[in-house]
């Protein structure tokens, strides 16, 4: 097995993230056709634990995500008060 590929997509946004896990220790993280990082988990013993990972690593983006847009949004309110 080269590699196992976990699809993601975002609330609100139909560009496709794609986490790909190397069958060792270290996953790839996509947007769309671009690379966007990479990181390691050590705790990663199987297909089961990297699928975790993948998730946790995927609704944490997706947090950050939701965040930076109700930011943005308070921001915009804000400035037509």
């Amino acid at each position: 097995m080269d590699k196992v590929v976990f699809h993601f997509v975002l609330e609100f946004s139909e560009i496709e993230t794609r986490i790909e896990w190397g069958v060792n220790k270290t996953f790839t993280v996509f947007s769309g056709e671009t690379e966007k990082e990479t990181f390691t988990d050590d705790t990663v013993e199987n297909i089961s634990d990297a699928e975790r990972v993948a998730t946790e690593h995927f609704e944490q983006m997706e947090s950050d995500f939701n965040l930076e847009q109700a930011i943005d949004h308070a921001d915009i309110m804000r400035k037509e008060y």
